[in-house]
């Protein structure tokens, strides 16, 4: 076969600005510096000797520090986010392809109508059609926040104006909690497109992870089986893995990592089917727990898996880009 078509579906970009707006970032993380687009383009693509053509990033709000209990000026920090990444894309033009930011979802669709008003003022048109989607991280929310009224309504909004709703969770720190408020959600909400990042982050121990991975089967099933039921259309996500690792990438052989990862893949294809995975690096988060070398380590690694599992070549164009195209209803070249 010839090269296989790639989209990065989970990026996060920042430049030295950014940084202090970060409600995660540390000044002694070693990404704690510029990750722009021509940085990542810089590290990432290497059209020459790489089996992938390249075809674009999506990028994926990183959790700025926005203020719900402040109004729209609790939100100035997600609309400059948008203004810079567009800003990047226009530096490298045809890099990004699409956009998910942040949003006001537990606020409500009154709120979230306000708020996309003000987000899209003085952007112009072509550049709002970037916007596919939003995302209100959740992994570290309290409990509940995602079965209220309002953030329900507000996914419903959303869905009525065909945005994604990019959600992330966590079964590694969490437990089955979110997954079971993910469950009352899926139910409450029908006809509505759904992006679980990070296979949902299972506790990938590399030793004994069998508990834990079967316990993670049994939640993400049940979600799956209810998003079917309302004719939800739920992605998965093969990203986020290395994060999950319990010892850095560096310290571990490429074959422990490939065994410890094998089996999420195996179940995420097998429950979701060959047109709802999709590939992303969650760069530069990536890096912390992979290295330098993170971004080409999770491509190679997730080829190397789908060789595996005898994966056909359609397979493998779905899994890299066809399904993202489709998920956030994007038109590349």
């Amino acid at each position: 076969m010839g090269k296989i078509d790639l989209i990065d579906a989970h990026v996060h970009l920042y430049d030295e600005e950014s940084l202090s707006s970060l409600r995660w970032m540390d000044k002694s993380l070693p990404i704690s510096c510029e990750h722009t687009t021509t940085k990542y383009r810089a590290q990432n693509w290497n059209q020459g000797s790489s089996p992938f053509n390249f075809k674009g990033v999506i990028y994926i709000e990183s959790d700025v520090k926005t203020d719900l209990s402040c109004g729209l000026e609790g939100f100035t920090p997600a609309v400059r986010e948008l203004k810079f990444v567009i800003e990047q894309s226009i530096k490298e033009e045809g890099l990004i392809i699409a956009i998910i930011p942040w949003a006001p979802v537990p606020l409500g669709p009154q709120t979230l109508e306000l708020y996309l008003n003000k987000l899209f003022e003085d952007i112009n048109p072509q550049q709002i059609s970037l916007v596919k989607g939003f995302r209100f991280l959740l992994q570290d929310k309290p409990d509940g926040i995602m079965v209220s009224r309002k953030f329900i309504e507000s996914i419903k909004w959303l869905a009525s104006k065909n945005f994604v709703f990019e959600l992330g969770i966590d079964f590694h720190r969490r437990g089955d909690g979110q997954y079971r408020e993910v469950g009352v959600l899926f139910e409450s909400v029908k006809d509505a497109a759904f992006v679980i990042d990070h296979f949902g982050k299972p506790n990938l121990a590399v030793d004994g992870f069998s508990d834990n991975f079967n316990a993670w089967k049994r939640s993400m099933k049940n979600i799956h089986e209810i998003a079917l039921k309302n004719n939800n259309a739920v992605y998965l996500k093969l990203s986020g893995l290395l994060s999950e690792l319990d010892k850095h990438a560096e310290n571990l052989s490429y074959e422990e990592i490939v065994q410890s990862a094998t089996p999420y893949f195996e179940y995420a294809l097998q429950t979701f089917g060959l047109s709802r995975v999709i590939w992303g690096s969650d760069w530069p988060v990536c890096k912390l727990n992979g290295g330098e070398r993170a971004f080409p380590l999770w491509r190679d690694l997730t080829m190397d898996i789908l060789n595996s599992l005898e994966a056909s070549d359609d397979l493998k164009q779905r899994v890299f880009s066809l399904n993202a195209v489709e998920a956030y209803n994007i038109h590349v070249s």
